[in-house]
């Protein structure tokens, strides 16, 4: 075997890195297959928690199920980064199909040429620190997205729960105008009260009736936009659980405060530093030129002999000397700086608004728990009681009754705004509350 010959056969396997083709094939991983699948329906109970529809939608929620191929891609993008260039083949064939000595290919000349560019001044180390800044950031807003979906599921199931009591609260209301309606028929029978009376009581009556189908509908729309969290097809036809009232005293504001520093978003904006300042070095890198060497042998078929053939090149920086794209890469460095006190400040801004709801819906649960439902409910019976007795006209136990149901309302409200509040904190301090 000549030295041309020996050459090739040993270059030709060089290019073939364990990621060919022919090394590996070419059929995609089974992970990723068996991922790329059809989607798994969400098995939906007919009674569901809390706790069943986050899990719910951390597991079939769109968002969240993109991230897997996002992730492999980020992945693979940082592998690729981290590895050298390919070398080259170079084959050359001189002095033939000419006149003379030089017809056919007896004079010809073979030379096989193996090409390597190196890489200088750690452009590869930060190509690779640059890839692997952006898989960090792209974890980071997989974490805050988790989070968003996790406080929707929580405030969507909350207003499901209050949707719930709502339509307990209007049936237990038509309950009480239905016997209204009955009690002021009979005085009306007995000559003890007026037909306009009736008429009032038939008009709650009908209030009522109507009240009811709305806040059934409202109920099966909470229970729609449940549904919505898992990508929507089965929906479950009942929550479980309580709209709970709040504690007596609230969190530590200053601890919850503190706990924003780890939030994801933050972290995405450091990595989104990270890249650019990787970015900054790859620029800097780039100023150096790289070197291309080449290693082959010649063959000349006229006189028989061989010979290995040595190169290098290297580019001359003369037009493009590298020196702006380094300072377009510091001026995005130093803007992504700036981004991650941005990042502290937006949050810092959510966190006061979502606390004064979470403190507002705390003092209103609590004054209507304490205050204002206990004095509608002994208002309501000592009128029930009386007018029952005979003691008391229709019209202000109608009020009365109004009065109570508005109650009943506003801490139904409270409770559910107080709730639905404390899902934000926890969505932005990640603590529990």
């Amino acid at each position: 075997m000549n030295t041309s010959t020996w050459l090739l056969a040993l270059l030709l396997p060089a290019c073939q890195g364990p990621d060919s083709p022919s090394a590996a094939g070419s059929d995609p991983s089974p992970s990723i297959q068996a991922a790329s699948g059809p989607k798994t329906p969400a098995q939906v109970p007919a009674e569901v928690s809390l706790e069943d529809v986050c899990s719910l939608a951390l597991k079939h929620h769109p968002d969240l199920r993109r991230f897997p191929y996002d992730d492999r891609a980020a992945d693979a993008r940082r592998l690729i980064a981290g590895r050298p260039p390919n070398p080259s083949v170079s084959l050359e064939l001189e002095d033939f199909a000419g006149n003379g000595v030089y017809s056919g290919t007896r004079s010809a000349i073979y030379t096989a040429t193996l090409v390597q560019l190196l890489e200088t001044g750690g452009k590869r180390g930060a190509r690779a620190a640059e890839a692997g800044a952006a898989q960090a950031r792209l974890r980071a807003d997989y974490e805050t997205r988790r989070r968003e979906v996790l406080e929707q599921a929580s405030q969507d199931f909350v207003e499901a729960l209050a949707e719930k009591e709502s339509l307990a609260l209007a049936e237990r209301e038509l309950e009480l105008a239905e016997s209204g309606l009955q009690s002021v028929g009979s005085q009306v029978e007995a000559g003890r009260a007026t037909e306009s009376q009736r008429k009032l009581a038939a008009m709650a009556v009908t209030q009522a009736k109507l009240e009811v189908r709305s806040s059934r509908r409202g109920f099966e729309r909470s229970l729609a936009r449940l549904a919505a969290l898992w990508g929507g097809g089965s929906k479950p036809s009942r929550v479980r659980g309580l709209l709970t009232p709040p504690p007596k005293g609230l969190p530590s504001r200053a601890q919850l405060a503190g706990a924003l520093e780890s939030h994801p978003e933050v972290a995405a904006a450091r990595r989104r530093e990270d890249e650019a300042q990787a970015r900054v070095k790859l620029a800097r890198a780039g100023r150096y030129p790289d070197v291309e060497v080449g290693l082959g042998a010649r063959h000349d078929r006229a006189s028989g002999d061989d010979a290995l053939v040595l190169g290098a090149s290297v580019p001359l920086p003369l037009i493009e000397t590298g020196r702006d794209g380094v300072k377009a890469a510091e001026a995005e460095a130093a803007s992504a700086a700036l981004a991650i006190e941005s990042a502290r400040l937006d949050l810092q801004r959510r966190f006061e608004s979502a606390w004064a709801a979470f403190a507002d819906g705390h003092d209103a649960a609590v004054t209507a728990e304490n205050e204002l439902l206990p004095g509608a409910r002994e208002v309501f019976s000592s009128i029930d009681e009386s007018y029952r007795l005979g003691r008391t006209g229709f019209l202000e136990w109608l009020e009365a009754g109004r009065q109570l149901a508005a109650a009943n309302r506003r801490w139904l409200e409270a409770r559910r705004d107080y709730q639905q509040a404390a899902a934000t904190l926890q969505a932005l301090t990640g603590q529990s509350l």
